[in-house]
């Protein structure tokens, strides 16, 4: 759920979705290993936390998780990042990407705990992110395919 919609400073807006959306992909992030591979108890117990997982407990308030998530967003390198299992460190820049996007200057009361997301702008960012996947995709089956014929 997006921060302004948690904080109730803000009515509903099709940003609050793609806000969402973010969280989401950070937390897939966090919580797999990879494809059709998600983290185990013990996987769990070699980081003294993983802060993603405290933004679904509920016994928080609603204010409370989104003010646990924005410290969280403002480490977001050590926080989240350095949490993800290293089969998704080609998209530490795009989730960077999507970050500094969302919130230019971070969540702040400044400017509600809303963000600055348009739907062309995610579109158009995935669409970016998606052609830097499949070009390295396609490098690295180059490289695997020279390596295959020098065998």
């Amino acid at each position: 759920m997006a921060t302004a919609i948690l904080m109730n400073t803000k009515p509903h807006a099709a940003r609050h979705d793609l806000e969402s959306i973010f969280y989401v992909l950070i937390y897939v992030a966090t919580t797999y290993k990879g494809p059709e591979n998600i983290r185990k108890q013990k996987d769990y117990a070699v980081w003294s936390s993983i802060p993603v997982r405290e933004w679904f407990e509920m016994q928080h308030s609603f204010r409370k998780m989104a003010r646990l998530r924005m410290s969280h967003l403002c480490d977001f390198k050590g926080a989240i990042l350095h949490k993800m299992d290293g089969y998704f460190r080609p998209l530490f820049p795009f989730l960077t990407n999507l970050l500094n996007t969302f919130f230019p200057e971070h969540p702040s009361t400044d400017n509600d705990y809303d963000n600055r997301m348009t739907s062309s702008t995610m579109i158009d960012l995935f669409n970016d992110e998606y052609n830097k996947l499949k070009e390295l995709e396609s490098v690295q089956m180059t490289e695997k395919g020279k390596r295959r014929h020098l065998g």
